[in-house]
C-alpha cells in the first residue's frame, strides 16, 4: 500500500530537496530512514524499489545518519544467491 500511494518516492524526494540542509534536519532524516527500514524489512519488492537510491543512503552515513541497517536490508534480496 505504501508503495502504491507513492509515499516512498515522496519521502525520498523530500530528503533529496533538503540535502543541502541535512545537518539541520538530521532527526527528520533519521525518522524517514527508520520508516524505510520498517517498510522494506523482509519485503523484496520494496527492497528492490529502494535499491536505486542506495548511493544516496550510503552518502548519508557521512552526515551521521544511521543508514546501515537500511542498506543491509535493501541489498539483502537484491544481491542474489548465485551459490544456491
Amino acid at each position: 500500500m505504501v508503495r502504491h500511494i507513492g509515499l516512498i518516492e515522496q519521502l525520498n524526494n523530500l530528503m533529496i530537496k533538503l540535502k543541502e540542509k541535512m545537518f539541520y534536519y538530521r532527526d527528520l532524516y533519521q525518522e524517514i530512514i527508520d520508516f524505510f527500514y520498517l517498510v522494506c524489512f523482509n519485503n523484496p519488492i520494496v527492497q528492490g524499489y529502494l535499491l536505486k537510491e542506495l548511493n544516496f543512503f550510503v552518502d548519508m552515513i557521512n552526515q551521521r545518519i544511521e543508514t546501515g541497517i537500511l542498506i543491509s536490508e535493501v541489498i539483502k534480496c537484491n544481491l542474489g544467491d548465485s551459490d544456491t
